[in-house]
């Protein structure tokens, strides 16, 4: 059970470590040298080249830890959750010498279950945004491979619900027949991604194309803030966060290099 304050020093999950480290030793090596055919010089006065970017939208799978919670659900008697969520999120960035800045966003779309009377449903969600730092190993080509650093915040949430529709005179009586709790945390990203940028050329030599791609990751919880409720905090509770490893497919749009 963590603090109700955030950790002094950063929790990592034991296999985040390797695989952050190998990201951010990915991203300050240098990238390979362009080839020998290089386009051709633009002419002075003509019109100023197009910045580069790249946009997408992505689907995927996250796990995450959630032994904790399904402890304390179970004990109470509710269903355990499954450790793994569907993510749909979206994202951008900017190219710039080879560096690559820009920022996501993603929602956790978690399973619901309910109690084996059927009495209470339980579902669980969250979502995360970033903000992120790469380099693209292959600037000059329209395929590129990029590690990523981002650094964010995010949320879990845990909502219950009486199942069965109250009466207007029981609602009066019992106003509060649901309840959600969420749990903030401050994240840490490392992931590899690539994309290959399609159909390049086709609205011009400046037109752009569509980008499809793939990425795989590690988020690592820095620190959590304790569990809090439509009425303010509430003590204690387990540790949760939208922290784990990832793997997103990702389709969108670029400019050609």
């Amino acid at each position: 059970m963590t603090e109700d304050i955030l950790p002094n020093t950063p929790r990592f999950r034991s296999g985040a470590l390797p695989f952050l480290t190998l990201c951010l030793v990915g991203f300050l090596l240098p990238p390979p040298p362009p080839l020998a055919a290089q386009a051709p010089t633009p002419v002075e006065g003509t019109a100023a080249e197009a910045p580069e970017g790249r946009a997408f939208l992505m689907l995927g799978v996250q796990r995450f830890d959630v032994d904790d919670l399904n402890d304390q659900l179970r004990a109470t008697g509710y269903p355990a959750f499954s450790t793994s969520v569907l993510t749909v999120g979206a994202g951008g960035m900017g190219v710039h010498g080879g560096f690559l800045l820009g920022g996501e966003g993603h929602g956790l779309l978690g399973p619901e279950e309910s109690t084996a009377d059927g009495a209470f449903r339980t579902r669980i969600g969250g979502g995360y945004g970033m903000l992120t730092l790469g380099r693209d190993l292959f600037p000059d080509h329209p395929g590129s491979l990029y590690p990523l650093i981002g650094l964010g915040a995010g949320a879990m949430t845990l909502r219950i619900d009486e199942r069965g529709a109250p009466t207007f005179d029981e609602l009066l009586e019992d106003p509060r027949r649901s309840v959600e709790i969420s749990r903030v945390s401050f994240l840490l990203m490392g992931a590899v991604g690539g994309d290959y940028l399609l159909g390049v050329g086709s609205a011009g030599p400046d037109g752009a194309g569509v980008a499809v791609g793939l990425r795989i990751g590690y988020v690592a919880a820095l620190g959590q803030r304790s569990w809090s409720s439509e009425v303010g905090r509430v003590a204690g509770g387990p540790d949760l966060s939208p922290s784990g490893p990832f793997l997103r497919f990702q389709v969108g749009g670029g400019t050609p290099p």
